[in-house]
């Protein structure tokens, strides 16, 4: 006897004895069926859901607006995210240019960066490293360049490349004649004095000799061309430790002559914020620069140009010490092993400038971070110094805050 069906909502699939007025001859097929077409329902719904979430998803992304960093900060942040093929990254997101087919002869080495941001203790390294530096202060491990501009040194050859751009990040080739011709006379006076100090006992293969000024970062470009290639440890810390610390003679000598407008700055900001203000701003963009020019330069086909960039509170983070003294060693091309290099970490913090010499690594760690005290008691300074050096502060990883490991010991190699 025929049994009358339920008829369905959905199409009916017609399958072996099935009526055209919904009667079934096969109730177990006709059900079976159904039960199929239910579930490809389903799935094709569960699809289109996903994929408009999907959608919905990226366009939400889109519309995120990115961090605006000031002079030239953003690039770097930009260009680091297109490193070209052989790059390494630090955590923080800056390129490692460490890669073999960028310079296939050794280099002389220039170690440049803020006043105050540990660029003695990078010359140590790398002497321990196996690197021949030429020195002429054996306090601060600079060379003085006082073969240059008849004894006045650094200062006077610097100011007419920074008066002439206003930047970090500049071609050689745009200079003026004049200011090209007063650099290559110059440097060029510099490098036959260096020439004849160098006595050829370095072991490190990447590096014939090196020399440490940290104003010397500003003219990187004139150095890359003078020298005909050139390898650069670009060394860095934490802006607001260099905006509070007692040594703002670069703020002195090349705050008037990088800023154009630096009397409506200077009258935008007074007393003790103006101070530190200025000192975040030249930190912030000068480093900035600096680094877009690097990683420009470092990603030119056939470039002659390498560079590192090394913070200086992963130098002394015990957690991370490891880590950057074997990056500085690869880059370098030192003979230490790997055990060797552990036996360098675990040492701890020796010497982190002329100032902490002999301290102990919890007195030389008191000396990080000490802009917390005055910019918590000044919510108005702590606004001016974080709006004004953010850009660097980001770029550089400071901004979100970084913390500060322990000083002594390591536990991630064998020694």
């Amino acid at each position: 006897m025929l049994r009358r069906q339920t008829p369905s909502l959905l199409p009916t699939v017609t399958s072996g004895g099935v009526t055209p007025d919904g009667y079934s001859k096969d109730a177990k097929s006709s059900t079976s069926s159904r039960i199929c077409l239910v579930v490809k329902v389903l799935v094709l719904v569960y699809l289109l859901v996903l994929s408009i979430m999907q959608v919905a998803s990226s366009k939400s992304e889109v519309a995120v607006p990115s961090v605006q960093y000031p002079q030239g900060a953003n690039s770097a942040a930009n260009s680091a995210a297109d490193s070209p093929p052989g790059t390494k990254r630090h955590a923080y997101g800056i390129p490692q240019y460490s890669s073999p087919q960028h310079i296939s002869s050794p280099q002389r080495l220039l170690i440049g960066g803020s006043d105050g941001s540990g660029t003695r203790s990078v010359v140590k390294l790398c002497q321990d490293l196996g690197v021949e530096m030429v020195i002429d202060d054996w306090g601060t491990y600079d060379v003085h360049g006082q073969e240059m501009m008849g004894g006045k040194g650094w200062p006077d050859v610097v100011k007419p490349v920074i008066e002439e751009t206003s930047t970090g990040d500049y071609d050689f080739g745009g200079l003026s004649q004049s200011t090209r011709d007063l650099l290559k006379k110059e440097i060029g006076r510099m490098n036959r004095a260096h020439e004849g100090k160098v006595r050829n006992r370095g072991t490190a293969s990447s590096v014939t000799y090196g020399i440490k000024a940290p104003v010397s970062m500003l003219l990187v470009p004139a150095f890359r061309e003078i020298w005909g290639g050139m390898k650069f440890i670009h060394v860095v810390r934490d802006g607001r430790d260099i905006a509070f610390s007692g040594n703002q003679s670069p703020v002195a000598k090349f705050y008037h002559s990088y800023y154009k407008d630096w009397a409506k700055r200077e009258s935008t900001w007074t007393g003790e914020t103006g101070v530190r203000v200025k000192g975040i701003q030249l930190w912030s963009d000068w480093n900035s620069q600096v680094l877009d020019y690097s990683v420009r330069a470092a990603s030119e086909p056939s470039s002659n140009y390498d560079f590192l960039v090394v913070r200086l509170e992963d130098l002394l983070d015990s957690s991370k010490r490891y880590g950057v003294i074997k990056s500085v060693a690869a880059f370098l091309g030192s003979a230490k092993t790997d055990r060797e290099i552990c036996c360098m970490a675990r040492e701890g913090v020796k010497d982190m400038g002329s100032h902490t010499r002999g301290n102990k690594p919890s007195d030389v760690k008191k000396r990080y971070g000490k802009w917390h005290g005055p910019l918590e008691a000044n919510p108005q300074m702590s606004r001016e110094v974080h709006e004004q050096g953010g850009g660097g502060l980001r770029v550089f990883g400071y901004e979100p805050e970084i913390g500060l490991g322990d000083f002594e010991g390591i536990d991630s190699c064998s020694c």
